[in-house]
């Protein structure tokens, strides 16, 4: 029985007594808690308020253990906006961009619960990273595109889209501080990757589309979509992006293997590499084939181990791949030749090139060329007779035409940091670390060769793969003694 024996000869009204008193302590927080539940169900309908409940309890969990919010969002960052969001239905919004993405929220409770650990000193891993200083300049570039907007609204979302996606950025640097918070990552990382897999190859087999759509607001309805196309697979996310994401969690995953001790994981990570590659196969993304090969090229040549059987390894990955290409054609349910493999699709590269990449150029050479037309108004302006595109096919192009020659110098300036950095380091590849930044390494290759035709510089999975690798580069270079560190927890 709960009595205030504790609160005896103490005035009860003085606050000073409320919050030292042990009693309090323990309770005021259970009771607060328990009020907001009940308001939420009173208030809400039963969906939001459900939703209200699990935001409550997450929001206690990463308050406490930021770094736990870190390997959630190696879950949900890939999570394709269009596949599971909330869509934006106004004047101002395009249909295929404007879609508020799930992890938003993920990323500020954890920025939250960051902030709170660093100022009361429980967190002090502190990292000087002149890139992190590079990408904040071109967030702030893209805040100043604003000023010549092609639809102020949208091109204001499009910039939060952005912040957020350098916010990811930002918290993997300042939060993967132990050898053991990035294992744990990196295995988060990997069971995504399996996940995907084994969504790309249920998708494989399935034929259908479903679509769960709930709305929240006149304006805003949240859409679940749960897609299985013919002949082409895909998960989380479209069919060439699916093939993007295996990409970056098969170099990973080969890091892995390069890593642990144990024969058994190793073997276990071997077929866990082979899955990945067959379900990449699955997509018939060429986008993702051409990534795939350039990544496998750059870890040929650049990691030591793989090197001194050069030939023996390059055989063996064109034998996997091309027995991988023969399994998809004997299960696929296509009837005419394969796609990833035939001439015949050029006129997709055609049409980007007609109705993405020669109007784009067209704008931006009309006075836009320095500058550029302003964040995300390539969504709005190319395509805009079928109401706007995703995104302009093309990293470099959709840079170029949102933030101009500007943007492109501050992004190529972070490029040859890193590039400075990657040099220092491909000489030492004798610790965890040194192996597994090489293989993240690759990942970016994937990520460049086929963001020539694909995907945009807004991109959250590239700001999150990004931000694990520069996070890994650092913990390789304070093994190496290459770093000076603010502080350390």
């Amino acid at each position: 029985m709960i009595t205030l024996g504790k609160l005896k000869n103490k005035p009860f009204l003085n606050l000073n007594n409320i919050f030292t008193n042990e009693f309090f302590q323990k309770y005021i927080p259970i009771v607060i808690v328990e009020f907001l539940l009940s308001l939420s169900l009173i208030v809400l309908p039963y969906s939001l308020s459900f939703f209200f409940i699990c935001l409550i309890f997450l929001f206690i969990a990463l308050i406490s253990k930021f770094k736990w919010g870190i390997y959630i969002l190696a879950f949900i960052v890939p999570l394709a906006a269009d596949h599971i969001g909330f869509h934006i239905k106004s004047k101002w919004s395009v249909v295929v961009a404007d879609i508020i993405p799930i992890f938003p929220i993920i990323s500020i409770i954890t920025l939250i619960g960051f902030t709170l650990h660093r100022v009361s000193g429980l967190h002090k891993w502190k990292v000087k990273d002149p890139i992190n200083t590079l990408l904040f300049l071109l967030l702030c570039w893209a805040a100043l595109s604003l000023f010549w907007p092609f639809n102020f609204k949208h091109n204001l979302f499009q910039l939060f889209i952005l912040f957020n996606n350098f916010l990811l950025f930002y918290l993997l640097l300042n939060s993967v501080n132990t050898k053991d918070v990035h294992k744990n990552l990196i295995w988060c990382w990997i069971a995504f990757g399996i996940f995907v897999a084994i969504c790309t190859f249920i998708s494989a087999m399935l034929d259908g589309k479903k679509i769960y759509s709930s709305s929240v607001l006149n304006w805003l309805t949240f859409k679940l979509y749960l897609l299985a196309p013919p002949v082409r697979a895909e998960s989380v996310a479209n069919t060439n992006e699916t093939a993007f994401i295996l990409n970056l969690t098969i170099c990973v995953a080969v890091g892995m293997m390069l890593t642990v001790n144990s024969l058994t994981k190793k073997i276990v990570l071997s077929v866990i590499v082979v899955f990945m590659m067959f379900a990449h196969i699955l997509t018939l993304s060429k986008g993702g084939l051409m990534g795939m090969l350039a990544m496998f090229y750059f870890l040929l040549f650049f990691i030591q181990r793989f090197r001194k059987n050069f030939f023996r390894n390059f055989v063996l990955i064109h034998l996997i791949i091309v027995s991988l290409l023969v399994l998809q054609v004997i299960i696929s349910r296509e009837s005419k030749s394969p796609r990833i493999v035939s001439a015949s699709q050029s006129a997709s590269l055609q049409s980007r090139v007609d109705v993405l990449y020669k109007p784009g150029m067209k704008k931006l050479l009309n006075g836009n060329l320095l500058k550029g037309m302003s964040i995300g108004t390539s969504k709005t302006y190319l395509d805009a007779s079928n109401g706007g595109c995703p995104h302009a096919h093309s990293i470099y192009f959709s840079t170029l035409f949102d933030l101009g020659l500007i943007g492109i110098a501050i992004v190529s300036l972070a490029f040859f940091v890193f590039l400075k950095d990657f040099m220092k380091m491909v000489k030492f590849q004798q610790t965890n670390h040194q192996l597994m930044f090489l293989c993240c390494c690759g990942g970016l290759v994937a990520t460049l060769a086929h963001g020539i035709i694909d995907f945009e510089y807004n991109t959250p999975e590239i700001w999150f793969f990004f931000g694990l690798t520069v996070a890994t580069l650092n913990l390789a270079k304070q093994e190496s003694g290459h770093i000076k560190l603010a502080g350390v927890s």
